[in-house]
Parts: structure tokens; C-alpha cells; sequence
């Protein structure tokens, strides 16, 4: 069993957060994110770990981002793992594909 939370919790410490991931700021969870694209593009994750790492990340946001367009981003990003399975037709290949586009391309402002 991969251990997502232990991975994220390194994140934390890479953005040099001394929060816990109960407490984190809306700025952290978008440094974290950015941290796991980069990981993500670079090779350093794969598809489903890029996922899961997201629908982590997603859980412990402060509940009133979780509609902003960050907040759906980062949930669809979490549900790429799901939808790419299911990719055997054209409405869930372009799920998958507007995903990760979004996902890829979402530009986030910290501060």
C-alpha cells in the first residue's frame, strides 16, 4: 500500500511548511500541487500517482475552496485514475483529455 499521505508530508516539508496536513493554507496546497505537476511532467510520478496524490491534496483543503476553480480542478485531476479506465469511448477519452490539459496548464497564483 502506497503511503500518499507520508508523500505529501515530504511535499510539505520541500515548500518548508511547518504546518500539518489538517492545517494547510490555500497558498501551501497550491505550492504542493505545483510541486507534484513538476514531478508528474518530469517522470518523477506516474498517472495514478499524480492522481492519488491530488485526491489527497484535494481532501485537505480548507472547505471553502473546494468549489473555486482550483478546487475543481485539483478534484477532477483526482479522478483521472477512475476516468482513464473508463476511456473506451469518446465522452470519457475527452473526460481524460480536457483533464489533463486543465490540470497541466492551470496556471495558480500563490500569495
Amino acid at each position: 500500500m502506497h503511503s500518499y499521505r507520508k508523500q505529501l508530508t515530504s511535499y510539505l516539508k520541500r515548500i518548508k511548511s511547518s504546518s500539518s496536513l489538517k492545517n494547510l493554507s490555500e497558498n501551501d496546497v497550491k505550492e504542493v500541487f505545483l510541486l507534484i505537476r513538476k514531478d508528474f511532467i518530469s517522470y518523477k510520478l506516474d498517472l495514478e500517482e499524480f492522481a492519488h496524490l491530488c485526491d489527497h491534496l484535494w481532501s485537505e483543503i480548507p472547505d471553502k475552496d473546494m468549489g473555486t476553480p482550483f478546487g475543481s480542478m485539483l478534484l477532477s485531476t483526482a479522478e483521472l485514475s477512475y476516468y482513464i479506465r473508463k476511456a473506451n469511448n469518446d465522452e470519457t477519452a475527452d473526460i481524460v483529455s480536457s483533464t489533463l490539459k486543465e490540470a497541466l496548464t492551470y496556471k495558480t497564483k500563490i500569495g
